[in-house]
């Protein structure tokens, strides 16, 4: 059960009596973005859910937990998105914080895709809900393993926030390469917590490090850029 205004508002004194004044000051910025945004759009993905939890058992995929909305709204901002070209795809939709945030953006096209139907249920709905203030209007969900999604050749713009490990992510690294293969461009790639990533992508001379956001209290984020 949520603690009551009460008592997190005691709690909050307590953490300044006891001069962890930084600490409580990044906690209050990140409550008060969290609150704004998902009242703005009228959503619901705040929260962490366990591979359990939703049914999920293959032990290489991550659980559900969302990026902080400021920390999405910096590293979307620095993209320069061709109005009606570009394409967006996030590995890992979970409940569709992310699509949101790039749908505000003039993306011709917001693709997601998550293992959990759950998940996806709950992205569709949060989509249907922040409709009236999103640019892109073709947003489409995908059900299913991310090894098996074919990754339209269209796409232009990578989203992962840690969602899977191992094989799995060496799998879509594979379908990635290809799908460059098959049309030459440049993909722009942006991993939160990216150390396992980082390590995959060592010896694949394809991907290229432009840039990284570290964010306090979180792994940091990387900019990539991908293109054979």
């Amino acid at each position: 059960m949520a603690a009551s205004f009460p008592v997190r508002f005691l709690r909050f004194i307590g953490r300044l009596a006891r001069g962890d004044v930084k600490k409580t000051w990044d906690n209050c910025v990140y409550r008060v973005s969290e609150y704004y945004y998902e009242r703005r759009f009228g959503v619901r993905t705040e929260g962490g859910q366990t591979l359990p939890e939703l049914g999920i058992t293959n032990g290489e995929c991550g659980h559900y937990s969302p990026v902080p909305y400021r920390f999405l709204q910096k590293v979307f901002a620095s993209l320069e998105v061709r109005e009606g070209q570009d394409v967006f795809l996030d590995y890992g939709c979970g409940k569709g914080r992310a699509l949101i945030m790039a749908a505000r953006l003039p993306f011709r096209e917001v693709i997601g895709v998550d293992v959990s139907p759950r998940m996806c249920v709950a992205a569709q709905e949060n989509i249907g809900r922040a409709a009236t203030r999103l640019r892109c209007t073709k947003v489409r969900i995908y059900p299913g393993d991310a090894a098996d999604f074919a990754m339209p050749d269209e796409v232009s713009v990578i989203y992962f926030y840690n969602p899977f490990f191992g094989s799995i992510l060496a799998a879509v690294l594979d379908r990635i390469e290809k799908s460059l293969r098959r049309r030459s461009r440049q993909i722009t790639l942006i991993y939160f917590n990216d150390y396992e990533f980082a390590r995959q992508v060592r010896d694949r001379g394809w991907v290229r490090k432009l840039r990284e956001y570290p964010f306090r209290g979180y792994h940091s984020c990387g900019v990539y850029q991908c293109e054979l």
